[in-house]
């Protein structure tokens, strides 16, 4: 390796640290501090801030671009669709490229076939319409959700979302009635005589 030093900034997304290692012949120095990102442009992994730093985005803009920002094929294909149709409303009428979507997801879900497709705008909608559907089919109206947990900022999933305190200040109540518990994992499990990923399901379900 050169005796120059590499110099990586990668993003935390969620937690909104920066992280800034350096790799050089003694090793990999790491530290995190805080970082007010403005993002400028992104290609592959890489997203580049208004002062030209360039920072890996581990998150995948929080899993929205998986193939990596401004894969080629992705622009094409979103140019080409918006010159022809940039939006329309998929809950009062139909689109063939919705219903070819939903075919193909039938085809491709380890779901027993026929299935429906519901698409979102967001993962908090998503999360929503599962708790809607849950409520309506089992008729109950607890939830169980785990503590360090992300479903969501909209006023329901919020209920369900245990990952920073300061998601829940100001709010009077939540909308659901939601038990959180640890993860049942042997790593970080609050219970005392776990030894291993068993008994810290056990401990859990005690």
């Amino acid at each position: 390796m050169s005796s120059e030093a590499i110099q990586i900034r990668i993003l935390n997304t969620l937690t909104r640290l920066h992280l800034y290692a350096i790799v050089n012949d003694g090793g990999i120095t790491c530290r995190h501090y805080p970082y007010k990102l403005v993002v400028e442009k992104g290609y592959g992994v890489w997203i580049e801030d208004v002062d030209g730093n360039v920072f890996m985005d581990c998150y995948s803009g929080i899993a929205v671009c998986s193939m990596g920002h401004c894969h080629p094929e992705i622009v094409e294909a979103i140019t080409k669709q918006t010159q022809t149709l940039i939006h329309m409303c998929g809950a009062s009428y139909y689109n063939r490229h919705m219903s070819q979507l939903a075919k193909k997801l039938d085809e491709l879900v380890p779901i027993k076939s026929p299935t429906r497709a519901y698409f979102a705008t967001s993962g908090a909608e998503a999360v929503e319409t599962a708790l809607k559907l849950a409520m309506y089919h089992t008729k109950r109206q607890r939830f169980i959700s785990f503590i360090d947990s992300y479903h969501g900022q909209s006023l329901g999933t919020l209920s369900l979302t245990a990952m920073n305190k300061n998601d829940q200040v100001g709010y009077m109540r939540k909308v659901l009635d939601v038990v959180h518990i640890p993860y049942p994992k042997k790593l970080h499990s609050p219970f005392g005589n776990v030894t291993d990923d068993e008994s810290a399901s056990r401990a859990t379900i005690n």
